[in-house]
């Protein structure tokens, strides 16, 4: 699972020297930027957003707060360009929010995210950053067990007719106002046949808020992709993971390619590194696009696809041929990119460890052709990257 990692990001700290060689470039792939950790942010996870050709996006350590014992983490800048970058905030702990879990929303040209965690209650919180003046807001703190609210927000927000939506890894799908912070809870998850402990973002579909739950379902409990209505709160299940060919465990949001949704899911119970599917939301058909084998082929697909043409592009956070220890799949993660068509994989790159950066983390950003992505480990500071490729 994605926070498995977070023991390679911890014995990185623990004392790995920093080389200050310049980026990798080759093949189209570059480092735009290396993490350095302490004050600097480590662990960059979750997808990039941009604003013209400045990057934004979360480191899940660092920042320097001694408030968590590795940092409690960044909001940073990076232009694309010059590979400058900037951390806009660096959150404190104590009561305020720590540890981002998710990815950052840009509403009206601010930059709003949620932190899994808010000192010791460990509630988790929705934050605003504004990127002119790196002035930060908690927007609303969770409570867990008071008036139903759950905790643990969990992946990237997403604005829909003015309102902001999220889920929390506890048990929700909620709304708030980013105007007055009023949250309410949407849907509770209750069924065990409904899906439980939301896993990604949302995506917006006929009207529908479709998300993915981790566990749960009618087959054998290995997650399910399901709607809500915003308005009634009411839940229906489209898909139920199962043993076989089928994936399990999904951990991201899912795409809209016209009318039919793609996603991915981690594992897989024969090949057992993953899946890229699709699904018919009017018919609840649902169909393997790839099955993803380890080794050169890459393993644990936990982002997001990325659509560009005929051509659904992503991550894997283990895989490929590069020389990473201490992962049973081996390998420091590729992006591979898959014909829509056929499903048909190509490997874009393989990431190698060291100073080309490895177990990539988030799903791709495009920006006029060339994708963005992030590594949670490696790079010159061996606290992870942001790199460009162009496939």
């Amino acid at each position: 699972m994605r926070h498995d990692k977070r023991r390679f990001l911890l014995a990185a700290l623990a004392g790995a020297a920093i080389s200050m060689a310049g980026p990798a470039c080759a093949g189209g792939y570059k480092v735009l930027y290396s993490f350095q950790g302490g004050s600097d942010g480590v662990g960059p996870e979750y997808t990039l957003i941009n604003i013209g050709t400045t990057l934004y996006g979360v480191t899940q350590f660092g920042g320097g707060s001694t408030q968590c014992s590795y940092g409690c983490g960044t909001v940073f800048s990076l232009d694309a360009a010059s590979g400058k970058e900037a951390v806009l905030y660096a959150f404190q702990g104590g009561s305020g929010p720590e540890l981002p879990s998710g990815g950052l929303l840009n509403v009206g040209g601010v930059l709003y995210g949620v932190a899994c965690c808010t000192g010791t209650a460990d509630t988790g919180a929705v934050f605003s950053v504004n990127p002119s003046t790196g002035a930060e807001s908690t927007v609303y703190s969770f409570n867990y067990g008071n008036n139903g609210h759950d905790a643990g927000p969990t992946g990237t927000l997403i604005l829909y007719k003015g309102t902001i939506y999220g889920a929390a890894f506890n048990g929700e799908v909620f709304s708030l106002d980013p105007q007055t912070g009023a949250e309410s809870v949407v849907h509770t998850f209750r069924v065990e046949s409904n899906g439980y402990v939301p896993s990604g973002g949302l995506h917006v579909w006929n009207g529908l808020l479709i998300g993915e739950t981790l566990l749960g379902g009618v087959d054998q409990g290995f997650g399910t992709v399901y709607a809500v209505n915003p308005q009634t709160g009411n839940e229906g299940v489209f898909h139920s993971f199962g043993y076989g060919n089928d994936g399990n465990e999904p951990m991201a949001s899912v795409i809209d390619v016209k009318g039919t949704l793609y996603g991915t899911a981690a594992f897989s119970s024969v090949l057992g590194c993953g899946v890229a599917y699709s699904l018919n939301p009017k018919t609840r058909a649902e169909a393997i696009v790839h099955s993803f084998a380890g080794g050169a082929d890459g393993c644990a697909v936990e982002t997001e696809l990325l659509r560009v043409g005929n051509r659904l592009y992503g991550t894997a956070l283990n895989g490929g041929k590069g020389n990473c220890s201490g992962t049973a799949a081996g390998g420091c993660g590729v992006v591979y990119s898959l014909d829509l068509d056929t499903g048909e994989e190509k490997i874009l790159h393989t990431f190698k460890g060291g100073q080309d950066g490895s177990y990539p983390s988030s799903g791709l950003l495009n920006i006029n052709g060339t994708l963005y992505g992030t590594t949670s480990d490696g790079g010159s500071g061996h606290a992870g990257t942001v790199f460009a490729i162009a496939p």
